[in-house]
């Protein structure tokens, strides 16, 4: 397994949340995700962390909590995303970038593609226009998601247990994730 955590301190809240790879236990994966999350949270709660303002920012102690998950596309846009008038968009089409999970930006571009698009098609009585939706969609996200779902395999074939090796050197692990994280400079070369 793989992931990363999060912590958004927020006025009177704070957002905590993790994700994840996951490969084994796929059984009990809620159980699994629960005990992570609460793990992640005990942690960050016994650390002294700062808000930017430099208040102490304020978590619970590791309690019980409602959890909000849910599974994320990362094996890039799919390839049919538009089948008469049924038409994908966001997560559904495989928007979703593989590398940060992040889709909002991508999902309200791509309504906005096809709301263009579909205006175009009923002002001209021409569904098949809608088929221009596919073809917009690579334009717009496909060299990125591309991009991004290479660096997804490197980064999940390199991983520690990925390849075999249980451990990797401090150079190694800096070196992948350098290659691998979209605000590193090794991520944007070919």
């Amino acid at each position: 397994e793989g992931g990363y955590g999060w912590l958004f301190p927020k006025e009177g809240s704070t957002n905590l949340g993790i994700g994840c790879q996951f490969v084994r236990n796929r059984k009990n994966i809620n159980t699994a995700l629960k005990k992570i999350y609460m793990d992640f949270k005990k942690k960050v709660f016994l650390m002294n962390f700062f808000d930017l303002s430099g208040s102490t920012a304020r978590l619970s102690p590791p309690v019980e909590a409602s959890l909000t998950s849910g599974l994320i596309p990362a094996s890039g846009m799919l390839k049919k995303t538009v089948s008469g008038s049924f038409i994908l968009a966001g997560d559904a089409a495989g928007l979703t970038n593989p590398i940060t999970g992040a889709g909002m930006y991508n999902a309200v571009a791509s309504s906005k593609i096809i709301s263009d698009i579909a205006i175009k098609a009923l002002k001209n009585s021409d569904m098949d226009l809608l088929m221009d939706i596919e073809n917009e969609y690579l334009y717009t996200f496909g060299q990125s998601l591309q991009r991004a779902v290479s660096k997804r395999e490197e980064l999940m074939n390199k991983w520690p247990g990925g390849d075999g090796r249980d451990t990797y050197s401090e150079s190694d692990f800096n070196t992948l994730i350098s290659r691998c994280w979209v605000s590193f400079k090794d991520y944007w070369k070919s």
